[in-house]
């Protein structure tokens, strides 16, 4: 995965807790055996303040940030009743 993709998902990402900027994000991408999960941790904060994160592959994902994903309409609800049960 490319430098490109890797900021791609983290834009895309989705906070477990929305109120907490250091919390946990989680984001996904679609590929040739289906969905590829990630979640990424706070790994520091910068001198300028800047949040830093560390990503990596998951197999488990908390059904609020499925939720999340299916009301932004990146996941249909079909989509994510399975997986909540795959991944939760």
């Amino acid at each position: 995965m490319g430098l490109d993709e890797r900021t791609r998902l983290l834009l895309e990402s989705v906070a477990e807790d929305p109120e907490q900027p250091t919390s946990p994000r989680y984001a996904f991408r679609v590929g040739p055996r289906g969905y590829e999960w990630f979640v990424g941790r706070l790994t520091c904060v910068t001198p300028e303040g800047d949040f830093e994160f560390h990503g990596y592959p998951t197999a488990h994902v908390p059904p609020c940030v499925l939720r999340r994903f299916r009301d932004l309409g990146r996941l249909t609800d079909a989509e994510y009743r399975r997986l909540v049960k795959d991944l939760g």
